[in-house]
């Protein structure tokens, strides 16, 4: 389940389902494999052609999360079974990097899924929350006090880090409220 950055590309792992998701720079595509099989299962088509785009996968290995979008910025569930998309929300200021960055996080308890934006207009970056059991955007985004470019660890009990610079920053400890 973890998400890595493979220089212009996103990667995931679905661990229950043995499979590699890899997200190209470019590509349109996810591109999803069966390590068992080392045959490519499916492919989702994407925007990406303003960014890199985001993926993460449930831990139980049943749903991918895809952020992406050029002109519209979107987050949509897949099923990991049919990949079928189930549904899609859009949202504003979707961060569109270009090199590798950890675009979205889902926390390990798979409650949160938190969104890296930025706005052009205030040139500020932020975190969308979306709440993956109520499924919504929370009204107000995580408050970063020292950091524009964090990397989110998280735990089981619902711990989440930002990480950055040799820094760390406690964001959300263990409740069900961020």
């Amino acid at each position: 389940m973890a998400a890595a950055l493979l220089g212009l590309a996103t990667a995931a792992f679905c661990a229950p389902r043995d499979l590699v998701l890899l997200a190209p720079l470019h590509s349109g595509s996810v591109y999803i494999y069966d390590l068992s099989s080392r045959m490519r299962v499916a492919t989702l088509q994407v925007e990406d052609g303003a960014g890199v785009v985001g993926i993460a996968v449930s831990k139980d290995g049943e749903s991918l999360y895809v952020v992406d979008g050029n002109d519209r910025n979107r987050l949509r569930l897949f099923d990991t079974h049919s990949w079928h998309q189930e549904w899609e929300q859009e949202f504003r200021d979707r961060l569109l990097a270009l090199g590798a960055k950890q675009v979205i996080h889902l926390t390990a308890d798979n409650r949160w899924l938190l969104i890296k934006t930025y706005d052009m207009g205030a040139a500020a970056s932020g975190i969308r929350v979306f709440d993956t059991q109520k499924k919504h955007f929370m009204p107000v985004g995580l408050p970063l006090q020292k950091c524009t470019e964090p990397r989110f660890v998280s735990s089981p009990d619902g711990t989440v880090v930002a990480t950055f610079s040799g820094s760390v920053e406690f964001l959300h400890s263990g409740t069900d409220e961020t």
